[in-house]
């Protein structure tokens, strides 16, 4: 991992605190249901620290500007934790032979994926933390694949890498959408890979959530950053924001300069889901694994506030956390868009 992602990693370090209990009236219920839940996550700080041992009663949640009850509440000790799903989605694709050469070079980029086996999973798993489940996408043009579902088996998910730079087909293939009024970028006018990265960053989260199972996700995107149409970034972090699920993006073949306007952007972006940006140098098992450690980190201690929505016609929520007494800290996330 790059020096700058590492500085990132240093400022997450968490403090364990005694767990808390969550409120009893239907939270167990809910659980067992598996009923549908809407969540939203979020951390306290105080100065330079992350405080733990909050309670339900310190927090108060507001829909649309006004507050609403809550049946679950987890802080970062609670005994039976939503697990945390990791979805990884691998820009694989070939460049055409119309499109001018660049930079981009998949066999390159992925070459150590030709070596990966059940201890590299194993250790990625083992870094992570305990209770984390990984899921494998890989995207090629404007097809989609999924390598594997959410897993924990060290043998399943090293299958899914060493078949990354096989060819999309099959069962899990799926086809990626270009949402009207959007098109492809020209093929003289692509200096990277022309892969339909927002797209598929779209299509992984939506993917994702046809799972029954409540789960805390988040995603990790391995591409140049940029893709082959002109779908604005934007349209990702909305998407993003209305699942709840933070977008890490690893930025691949680039160098951040210290003035960066267009990049400074992204990252502001991406930071606005609750993720973070990138810039590894190269990739390969132990980049993945300290990538991975960082959102893992970033995943498990979060408090958690949710509840079970009624039965309605759907529309978007905005939600947001706030402490009752600032002596407790300030919040660090704690906002989303829901639709519900």
């Amino acid at each position: 991992m790059t020096a700058r992602a590492m500085s990132v990693c240093v400022l997450v370090l968490l403090t364990a605190g005694p767990a808390q209990t969550a409120p009893q009236d239907s939270s167990s219920a809910v659980f067992q249901s598996q009923a549908k839940l809407v969540l939203v996550p979020f951390s306290v700080a105080r100065g330079k620290s992350f405080v733990a041992g909050l309670r339900s009663s310190d927090v108060r949640l507001f829909e649309d500007g006004f507050a609403r009850s809550f049946t679950v509440f987890e802080d970062p000790a609670t005994e039976r934790r939503l697990p945390l799903e990791l979805l990884l989605l691998f820009d694989t694709t070939t460049p055409s032979k119309s499109q001018r050469p660049t930079r981009w070079n998949r066999e390159a980029t992925y070459k150590f994926t030709a070596h990966w086996d059940d201890a590299a999973s194993r250790a990625i798993l083992e870094q992570v933390g305990a209770d984390v489940r990984i899921s494998v996408y890989h995207f090629d043009q404007n097809q989609m694949e999924r390598l594997c579902p959410f897993t924990n088996d060290p043998e399943e998910l090293a299958t899914a890498f060493r078949r990354l730079l096989l060819p999309i087909s099959g069962s899990s293939t799926i086809p990626l959408v270009l949402p009207p009024g959007f098109h492809l970028r020209p093929n003289d006018a692509i200096s990277f890979s022309p892969g339909w990265l927002n797209e598929a960053a779209i299509a992984t989260m939506k993917d994702s959530v046809t799972s029954p199972e409540n789960a805390m996700r988040m995603l990790v995107v391995f591409s140049e950053g940029k893709g082959g149409t002109d779908t604005p970034p934007e349209s990702v972090a909305y998407q993003a924001t209305v699942l709840g699920i933070p977008i890490f993006d690893a930025v691949l073949d680039y160098a951040k300069p210290e003035v960066d306007p267009l990049m400074d952007y992204f990252e502001n972006l991406a930071e606005s889901t609750g993720g973070r940006l990138f810039f590894p140098s190269h990739l390969d098992a132990k980049v993945i694994g300290g990538i991975l450690e960082f959102v893992g980190s970033q995943g498990l201690p979060k408090y958690v506030v949710g509840f079970v929505p009624k039965s309605a016609k759907p529309k978007i929520h905005s939600l947001e956390i706030r402490l009752k007494s600032e002596s407790n800290g300030r919040v660090i996330g704690g906002k989303r868009k829901a639709a519900y």
